[in-house]
């Protein structure tokens, strides 16, 4: 069956951010209303609604995540790193089971951060001194603090960051640049960045130059007619002219 997510009226997710911080303030623990739609949330005009016991499956798996690294002495960098890893996971797993038509709808992100999984989301980005959530992390894009995992787990096969030796905004640049052109670019990109991983290679260097000598490539190459084969075999070639250098 065809099943669809809620997502946010137009302003919603302001309006919404605002309830939140507001709860935060009074310090209780956010939770997800009833059935889990609002005022500010509606459904696509098409598609029947993901079944609540979908969403309360996705809760307890998250609930799950938190349980289990709360009982370890982590500090907090490696607490924020074990649960992007679980989280992208999860997220994965889920949306191949139940919905995997809807993750590349940003729209819903923002409804799986505010109103689904607040609590587990707070808890990866709190309110600062001020109580201000930060927007980037609740709202559509690829920061947002549930997709930026999802797409990490789905492109990367879930590799750390920092084993990689990369940063958030060197991944969100790969993303935004290749992504919404050619899903298979990417993964292509992101196995040979491995590759040099494993090589002991000054990945973030690599990683550079790479897009770089990409972003020429495209510009001469038809890179969306190329198989998976092909485009390793090109990306392959572009990290050793890099190495080179």
């Amino acid at each position: 069956m065809n099943y669809v997510l809620a997502q946010f009226k137009p302003g919603g997710v302001s309006t919404a951010l605002q309830r939140l911080e507001a709860e935060l303030a009074e310090r209780t623990t956010p939770t997800p209303p009833d059935g889990f739609l609002t005022d500010l949330t509606e459904l696509p005009s098409t598609g029947n609604p993901v079944p609540t016991r979908f969403l309360v499956e996705l809760r307890g798996r998250f609930r799950n995540i938190i349980a289990h690294l709360d009982s370890q002495p982590l500090q907090a960098k490696k607490w924020n790193s074990l649960f992007d890893v679980q989280a992208g996971k999860i997220l994965q797993d889920w949306f191949a089971r139940h919905c995997p038509d809807q993750a590349a709808r940003l729209e819903v992100w923002p409804y799986l951060c505010i109103v689904v999984l607040p609590e587990y989301v707070v808890r990866r980005f709190p309110a600062d001194d001020r109580g201000s959530l930060q927007v980037q992390r609740y709202a559509s894009g690829r920061r947002n603090a549930l997709y930026r995992p999802y797409l990490r787990e789905v492109v990367f096969d879930g590799a750390d960051l920092e084993d990689l030796g990369l940063n958030e905004s060197e991944l969100v640049g790969i993303m935004e640049r290749n992504l919404s052109v050619n899903h298979e670019l990417v993964h292509a990109i992101a196995r040979q960045l491995q590759l040099e991983s494993k090589r002991g290679e000054p990945v973030r260097t690599v990683a550079r130059e790479l897009m770089k000598k990409v972003q020429f490539e495209q510009k001469t190459t038809d890179l969306t007619g190329m198989s998976d084969d092909e485009l390793s075999i090109l990306m392959a070639r572009l990290a050793e002219e890099t190495r080179r250098r």
